[in-house]
């Protein structure tokens, strides 16, 4: 059997290879700010345009999920950096914590149990979450969950409407329409 001498090689081991985490807590009071990271959201805003540095406009989206429109609408906002990464709250967490300046996800598939939580710590640092389109989100039992419109989350809330109007309106309609 083709297998065979591979588990009886010394270097064989069955045990997954799992990195240790810490836990941790993360929470907040709109007004108060958040608790649970001593990291704090970026200071300067991200710059579009002219003499920009390698840090001027970093924005968060995702890894596993990245369509054309996704890649049009992070284009669209001139990033200096991407980064790549899984999980809504994660993303936001970049945001929360001084990594990036934006989360743009030009796509559907997030839902509105991914984007809940996050938002909430976003609005007590004096972020915004919105659709693609600007508009808030509903969390109205009667709502779809889905968030059909993508994701535009920032840590500032003066920063949201910079991104936002770089996104193509083409992009807004396409989603809208689907």
């Amino acid at each position: 059997m083709p297998g065979y001498r591979a588990v009886t090689e010394s270097q064989y081991d069955r045990r997954p290879q799992v990195e240790e985490t810490q836990l941790r807590l993360i929470w907040g009071l709109e007004g108060l700010g958040i608790f649970g990271t001593s990291s704090k959201p970026l200071s300067q805003g991200p710059v579009f345009e002219g003499d920009i540095g390698s840090n001027a406009n970093l924005i968060v989206s995702t890894r596993s999920h990245s369509k054309p429109m996704v890649t049009a609408a992070i284009e669209a906002c001139n990033p200096t950096k991407v980064y790549k990464a899984g999980g809504c709250g994660f993303k936001m967490l970049l945001l929360i914590e001084g990594t990036a300046h934006g989360y743009i996800y030009a796509n559907t598939g997030c839902k509105r149990w991914d984007t809940c939580a996050p938002e909430a710590l976003i609005n007590c640092i004096g972020g915004r979450v919105t659709g693609i389109d600007g508009k808030a989100y509903s969390y109205n039992r009667d709502v779809c969950p889905v968030n059909t419109l993508g994701v535009v989350a920032t840590p500032v809330s003066a920063w949201h409407s910079a991104y936002l109007k770089r996104i193509p309106t083409s992009l807004v309609n396409t989603l809208s329409s689907q």
